[in-house]
């Protein structure tokens, strides 16, 4: 899927659905101005190229970059809604 694409289906997704990735597994809070937010435990992240150290439990979009330059959202393998 595309990037869009991928948006376009966290978009229908409810507050507290899980986004999973390869070794993550993040809790989706919902869109604030169209942006989605996810809250998950991150060691670190890339910008540029440059490597970020974090070490805690954060809020963020999911425009952060892992060290293959893909960002979190491109990354996304499975989103599960619970009911």
């Amino acid at each position: 899927m595309s990037s869009a694409q991928r948006a376009n289906v966290i978009k229908g997704l409810t507050p507290g659905s899980t986004l999973h990735m390869d070794g993550h597994v993040m809790l989706y809070l919902g869109s604030s101005n169209e942006i989605p937010y996810a809250i998950h435990s991150l060691g670190s992240h890339y910008t540029g190229g440059t490597r970020h150290s974090v070490m805690k439990v954060v809020v963020s979009d999911l425009n952060l970059q892992k060290s293959n330059g893909n960002t979190y959202l491109d990354e996304l393998t499975t989103c599960v809604t619970f009911r």
